[in-house]
């Protein structure tokens, strides 16, 4: 009986010891799953800008325009935008576009820019075009640098050609008049005496 006894209690805490590691291991094996369910998700992802140029140089002889077309791409879609010229350059230059109420990712957006030079007192200006996003500036600027181009630099205007004359048709020539032939010498005549008067 006591032997009996002795193997009962022995089976009894080898259960108990499987027991105790079987539930250590299910508690092991929960834990990951708990910590997947409460993971802080990601943050966005940051916007990235991108110009197509990426800068304008351009010269410019005075009271001339032009105007140049770029293009920007956007990795994420934006609202509020609004494009901002900054430095000298804004002064002569004038965006097709400056505010966009949403634009779409991975979509480009095209602006064209017109640059006039003032007739007089032209100079060299320089400066950048601005995407903001709720007042929150995006991406590398695209750089406008505009010069003065002189007066040699100036590609002389054609000069009109002329049309020919009409060619004139030559006048008559008119025939020569025939020599007169000296008309002969007359021979001077006798006096004529008066008839005598009868006595």
């Amino acid at each position: 009986m006591q032997l009996t006894q002795r193997l009962l209690v022995t089976l009894g805490v080898v259960a108990l010891l499987l027991l105790s590691i079987s539930a250590v291991a299910a508690q092991g094996s929960a834990a990951p799953q708990l910590a997947d369910t409460h993971a802080t998700p990601r943050p966005n992802e940051p916007p990235r800008l991108a110009w197509t140029p990426g800068r304008f140089t351009q010269a410019l002889a005075p009271g001339q325009s032009v105007q140049l077309t770029a293009s920007f791409v956007s990795n994420v879609a934006l609202s509020d935008v609004v494009v901002r010229v900054s430095g000298d350059v804004a002064k002569i230059t004038t965006p097709s576009s400056t505010q966009f109420a949403n634009i779409a990712a991975g979509v480009p957006t095209t602006l064209v820019f017109t640059i006039s030079m003032p007739a007089s007192r032209a100079q060299a200006q320089a400066g950048v075009v601005q995407v903001l996003s709720r007042q929150r500036v995006l991406g590398e600027p695209l750089q406008l640098i505009v010069s003065v181009r002189k007066d040699t630099d100036r590609t002389p205007a054609p000069t009109p050609t002329r049309k020919p004359e009409p060619t004139r048709k030559p006048t008559a020539t008119r025939k020569p008049e025939p020599t007169r032939r000296p008309e002969p010498t007359r021979k001077p005549t006798s006096p004529a005496y008066p008839a005598p008067l009868p006595h």
